[in-house]
């Protein structure tokens, strides 16, 4: 497959999928395809593994199952927010590395380092308050 033509499917598989996670709540798409496809990209894989709990350890697994989701969606948790960190820690370094490295440029003058740097700090800063 050439570059052009994946470039092209990722596109509109994209599109669509945007399409679906926006516009798939609304009462105008109730009971087609994109209402189906919106449930199972956003709330049916969290419904099938409260249904497997309960069907596998019964009360006992809907408790767990209440507490997973409490713990993971409902809640302040301090291991997310460090898995989304080292994203973008990770991200800004190899940026720094790759792109700093080629400032000042034509268009783009030296300060833009400073602003970018401050930017991200600012960023991140809102994250943790948040």
């Amino acid at each position: 497959m050439q570059f052009t033509s994946f470039l092209l499917v990722y596109g509109c598989a994209f599109a669509a999928f945007l399409f679906v996670m926006l516009f798939g709540e609304l009462a105008m798409f109730a009971g087609t395809p994109i209402s189906t496809a919106h449930y199972c990209l956003s709330n049916g894989p969290c419904d099938a593994a409260h249904w497997l709990a309960v069907a596998v350890g019964g009360e006992r697994g809907e408790r767990m199952s209440e507490r997973c989701n409490m713990a993971l969606c409902e809640s302040k948790t301090p291991w997310l927010q460090a898995v989304y960190l080292a994203m973008v820690a990770g991200g800004y370094h190899l940026y720094f590395n790759n792109v700093f490295a080629m400032l000042p440029v034509p268009g783009v003058p030296l300060w833009h380092m400073y602003t970018g740097t401050a930017t991200v700090a600012l960023v991140l800063a809102a994250f943790m308050a948040a």
